[in-house]
């Protein structure tokens, strides 16, 4: 209601106002988001953000941005349920969490904090489904994970995609384990 009077144009994905000021949905692309100029970029989920161009997909997109905000001093704000202990989610946490910087603020809260319309009984069943997962959805806690134990960066530079088979050598031994629960509540 407040911008009705001021709208141009709208369709499925922007509304362009009288101002010459467009409110968009983009998609999560460091190559997409480059070439304009922003007055502010709301980050929705980023601890979830993937893709197989990089292996930091959300500091590729976040670092995108820096310059397309800086001309009208523009906010980034990046929302998101924790998960694992890694990316731009994790990073800013670590460094800004608590701290009194008048350029960052990183908040953690629980949902029922932020939506005390959420019930308990939803957030109680989530529990009783899967722990580690409801703890990191409905309470702000992030995973404790195998990515918290060894960074991903590591991982990528001891693994190698080719060949997809090395034949064994005769004079070593070879034992394989597995745990296929993966540490959650799930099943085989």
């Amino acid at each position: 209601p407040m911008l009705e009077e001021l709208i141009y144009n709208e369709t499925q994905y922007s509304i362009t106002l009288e101002n010459r000021t467009v409110i968009e949905i983009g998609t999560a692309s460091f190559r997409s988001t480059r070439g304009y100029t922003l007055a502010a970029v709301i980050c929705d989920e980023i601890a979830f953000w993937k893709t197989e161009d990089s292996n930091n997909p959300d500091r590729e997109i976040i670092n995108a941005l820096r310059p397309a905000l800086a001309t009208l001093d523009g906010k980034l704000i990046a929302l998101s349920s924790p998960y694992s202990k890694r990316g731009e989610l994790w990073r800013n946490y670590q460094k800004y969490f608590g701290e009194n910087n008048h350029n960052i603020l990183v908040a953690q809260a629980p949902s029922r904090l932020m939506n005390p319309k959420l019930p308990q009984r939803v957030v109680n069943e989530a529990k009783e489904q899967d722990l580690s997962s409801a703890l990191a959805e409905y309470e702000a806690e992030f995973r404790n994970d195998i990515e918290s134990f060894i960074d991903i960066d590591v991982i990528s530079n001891l693994t190698r995609s080719e060949p997809p088979v090395l034949m064994p050598w005769l004079s070593n031994k070879y034992y394989a384990f597995i745990d296929p629960s993966g540490g959650g509540a799930d099943g085989f």
